[in-house]
């Protein structure tokens, strides 16, 4: 993707924003959802989701296999969770993975 480029999906998820929260800020298991994503696991003491926390990430695609050391940006819980990817071979930010959570009209998320 060339820089600035964004990406967005929308999906409806049958429970609450608070608990789709919950599962989507536990990154202990992105590795159960992720086509690429091993495992993820806080670091520096953290123990879940704040502003300031950082987490790595091991990843593999075929035969590649890389780590990251993501650093969560936001944490509302019920309302939104985002992070973002430094790249660590250019030792910048890359990639912002951003969720928010609105509650849908007939329940859910």
């Amino acid at each position: 993707m060339k820089k600035g480029t964004r990406g967005e999906a929308r999906l409806y998820v049958n429970v609450s924003p608070e608990r789709l929260y919950e599962l989507v800020s536990d990154v202990t298991r992105m590795g159960e959802w992720s086509p690429e994503t091993v495992r993820c696991r806080w670091l520096d003491g953290a123990t879940g989701p704040a502003v300031g926390a950082r987490f790595k990430g091991t990843n593999r695609r075929g035969f590649l296999r890389w780590s990251t050391k993501p650093r969560v940006v936001a944490a509302e819980p019920g309302r939104e969770f985002a992070f973002v990817v430094n790249l660590m071979i250019f030792h910048r930010e890359m990639t912002k993975w951003r969720y928010q959570f609105k509650p849908a009209p007939a329940g859910g998320t």
